[in-house]
């Protein structure tokens, strides 16, 4: 099994730790490494560096930019990236629009957040037999 790399973004800082943790507690059987930052600038500047991202959790909305941004910079870095993009107030269809995988309306459950992530990471990463799953 190969380690699941997730970055998580968004301005406030108490929702990633949130997140990071909740993902760590629920997904406890799977590798993970997941990072944290709260700016477009901090999250373009980790994909550029630090080698692929498996999937960038985001929020759309960031006070001098939006997560479009995070979606643009994740594709060229990496494509095969997945992009889970949340939102209180945005449509989906322009988040769809601007190429995020998946997009979850705020508040959401962290059982929705967990089901998107084992959707979009390859099998060979959550160590499932892709022969024996047919829900993969």
């Amino acid at each position: 099994m190969n380690t699941i790399r997730i970055l998580v973004v968004d301005e406030e800082p108490p929702i990633t730790q949130l997140i990071k943790l909740l993902i760590s507690k629920t997904m406890s059987n799977s590798e993970l490494e997941i990072s944290e930052c709260h700016s477009v600038s901090k999250a373009n500047q980790i994909m550029g560096q630090n080698g692929p991202i498996d999937i960038v959790i985001t929020d759309h909305e960031f006070r001098h930019s939006n997560g479009t941004e995070i979606v643009e910079t994740a594709k060229v870095a990496c494509a095969t990236t997945k992009i889970i993009m949340y939102s209180s107030t945005l449509d989906h269809h322009i988040i769809n629009k601007c190429g995020a995988d998946k997009y979850m309306q705020k508040p959401f459950y962290i059982e929705e957040l967990i089901t998107a992530i084992r959707q979009l990471t390859p099998t060979h990463k959550l160590g499932l037999d892709p022969q024996a799953c047919s829900n993969c």
